[in-house]
């Protein structure tokens, strides 16, 4: 008789765990939170669609998918996986900048129009201010550290043509060192195959 009711409380607990983690994850579906954590998920499954927004990928580890699909402002990346039109868009006479970066450069999902990121704004202002025409091309990923970033741009981003690169980044360069038996490869931390350990 003694452990009816600590049976009952238990199952009680556990209904009510199960209730509250599913209500959390149907917001977090809503507004589209920990996304990069489930497509890393699905990535590491091989399921590649237009709810993943990173992809695995040969020299980068991952990067972001050509073919992810907000619900709400529709296509997020380019053909490149940039936040930005494509480049067979753009005229012949314009400048192009590639801005390389983490989160804080991709900013999606905590800014998911592409009209209000930094890189765009950045070149309306360029664009509004000079007789030349310019095209900010977003190459951010999240959770990008440098060698990520240094690794697209010498085997994607150069071919690009860029007149100016900027670098926005560093903060997830410290992540690693938080990280026992330190490499400087940042492998101590990463899969060769895809993704983060973290």
């Amino acid at each position: 008789k003694r452990y009816i009711p600590f049976f009952l409380s238990s199952i009680l607990l556990i209904g009510l765990l199960e209730l509250g983690s599913y209500g959390m994850l149907k917001y977090f579906d809503r507004a589209q939170i920990n996304r990069t954590g489930m497509a890393f998920l699905d990535s590491q499954l091989g399921n590649f669609n237009d709810k993943t927004t990173i992809i695995p990928n040969p020299y980068s580890l991952y990067w972001n998918n050509p073919e992810y699909r907000d619900k709400e402002y529709g296509k997020i990346y380019n053909s490149l996986g940039y936040r930005s039109v494509e480049l067979g868009s753009i005229g012949e006479d314009t400048k192009r900048i590639l801005a390389l970066g983490g989160s804080t450069t991709n900013l999606f999902p905590f800014i998911r129009d592409n009209r209000k990121i930094w890189t765009y704004l950045v070149e309306q202002k360029l664009n509004n201010s000079s007789s030349s025409k310019y095209h900010v091309m977003n190459a951010g990923i999240p959770s990008g550290t440098t060698a990520e970033l240094l690794s697209h741009y010498l085997f994607k981003g150069k071919f690009t043509q860029p007149k100016y690169v900027i670098y926005h980044g560093g903060g997830n360069d410290m992540i690693p060192l938080f990280f026992p038996n330190y490499e400087t490869d940042y492998s101590h931390i990463r899969w060769s195959n895809a993704g983060a350990r973290m």
